[in-house]
């Protein structure tokens, strides 16, 4: 089976949608009940204080990471209009979800980082957000999409 630069954008418009779609459930934990959010944080980490920055915080990253969804949905929606944005977004997931990946193993190794839920839930989200990164880019060249001066 070839993958044609049409049928490669198709593929990667549709992966865009699904992942977006998937950041679509970080709104949950935005409008979640506190008791929630505090039961959520004793299962990941028991010895955790859950204080009103926490919950502050917590709500705040899944509100940013509900937005990211939207932009990807919209990406999605015209990849040859965004490719440039889906490039940027491909590679602001590779880059850091790299260096995070490399540090929790090397903590991990060296017992920086003891295991726990919480550090196995950060290396699998940083391993998907890899495994994401690279085949958006590795789409995204096999859709051959270049810069025009006015898309349409």
């Amino acid at each position: 089976m070839s993958l044609t630069a049409e049928k490669s954008a198709s593929i990667l418009g549709f992966w865009m949608r699904v992942v977006a779609f998937s950041m679509f459930f970080a709104l949950i934990a935005v409008v979640m009940p506190s008791s929630w959010l505090v039961t959520a944080v004793k299962i990941l980490i028991p010895e955790a204080e859950v204080t009103i920055l926490t919950q502050y915080l917590s709500r705040c990253l899944s509100m940013f990471y509900f937005m990211v969804g939207g932009l990807l949905w919209i990406f999605g929606g015209n990849v040859k209009k965004y490719a440039t944005c889906i490039r940027f977004a491909a590679y602001c997931y590779l880059l850091p979800c790299t260096i995070g990946l490399t540090w929790m193993l090397i903590g991990r190794f060296t017992g920086n980082i003891p295991s726990s839920i919480f550090a196995n839930c950060i290396m699998i989200d940083l391993s998907c957000g890899i495994a994401m990164a690279v085949s958006v880019i590795f789409l995204l060249a096999k859709a051959n999409v270049t810069k025009t001066k006015n898309p349409q």
